[in-house]
């Protein structure tokens, strides 16, 4: 009986343990997708864009899921809405991210592979650490500002959101990341400023639960959001690259005002004029379609 009562004990906590194990809740799902708002500057100046999960990649020997995005459409006639107005997601208007991101479920953590904006280098980052404690340090993490320099963050705060999700908060920018959501921000920005340039996580799904988020719908849509421009930052001149036939553009400041540019053709733009600073591209087609891109003059 003595034997009975012992194996019962151990048989519990083993499956404690396991059950502990299991609790975490993967970010990386079939068909994620994040929905983000990003403050551009200005009057009625937003951008909504969705990141998803695409197809796999081998990179040095690994397993990454590919980045794409896509910016929203609007259905309603308002001329300033906001998210929770009609829109929608056109499948043919993703395009790749040069990011690639892994999701190792046994270590809890999430892996970003990227030249982390500007500098060039690429490798692989870690995105998100589950295991840390308070006072740990999230290092070699993904960590960018508007001057694109990195830096090592502390934990400060360990709590759950209102689903039961670990939440960890960084000292940095009063950022923080949740356990099966990523951050506050999205799934791979850190991004938190007050005004321009704050990138704010409004809906997120996958492919079992969309949770009421924007529909996707698959068209023949002019593929705007294929258009990018290099190089960024820029000393003198921009390349718009697979402009859309017939589009035009204007250059604004973080104000909302627009900036004349007198050198310009079809698909280049000087902006030797312009000082330093942070800048954007209003794209838009024949049929009314826009994109915004942000630049940087150095």
């Amino acid at each position: 009986m003595k034997n009975y009562y012992y194996l019962s004990f151990i048989f519990l906590i083993l499956k404690s343990s396991f059950l502990t194990a299991q609790e975490y809740t993967p970010i990386i799902k079939n068909g994620s997708f994040w929905d983000v708002e990003t403050v551009l500057g200005g009057h009625c100046s937003r951008a909504y864009y969705r990141y998803k999960i695409g197809n796999d990649t081998i990179i040095s020997g690994k397993s990454y899921k590919k980045l794409l995005y896509a910016e929203y459409t609007k259905t309603s006639n308002d001329p300033c809405p906001e998210y929770k107005t009609p829109y929608v997601v056109n499948q043919n208007d993703f395009v790749e991210l040069q990011e690639y991101i892994r999701e190792d479920i046994a270590e809890k953590k999430v892996y970003i592979w990227t030249n982390n904006n500007s500098q060039n280098i690429y490798k692989e980052y870690i995105l998100y650490d589950f295991n840390l404690n308070i006072n740990d340090v999230l290092s070699d993490e993904y960590y960018a500002n508007a001057n694109n320099t990195s830096s090592q963050v502390k934990i400060v705060k360990i709590d759950t959101d209102s689903n039961g999700k670990k939440r960890h908060h960084l000292e940095t920018d009063t950022v923080y990341y949740t356990e099966g959501i990523g951050s506050y921000s999205g799934i791979i920005s850190f991004n938190r400023v007050v005004g321009e340039g704050d990138t704010t996580l409004f809906c997120h799904g996958n492919s079992t639960n969309q949770n009421n988020c924007a529909a996707v719908l698959s068209t023949n849509k002019e593929a705007l959001l294929k258009t990018i421009i290099s190089p960024n930052p820029v000393n003198d001149v921009i390349t718009i690259h697979n402009l859309p036939h017939k589009a035009t553009y204007i250059v604004y400041n973080v104000l909302g005002k627009q900036i004349p540019i007198k050198k310009k053709t079809f698909n280049t733009l000087n902006t030797s004029a312009l000082a330093k600073g942070i800048y954007f591209l209003k794209i838009s087609t024949s049929n009314n379609t826009q994109k915004t891109i942000k630049f940087f003059k150095d």
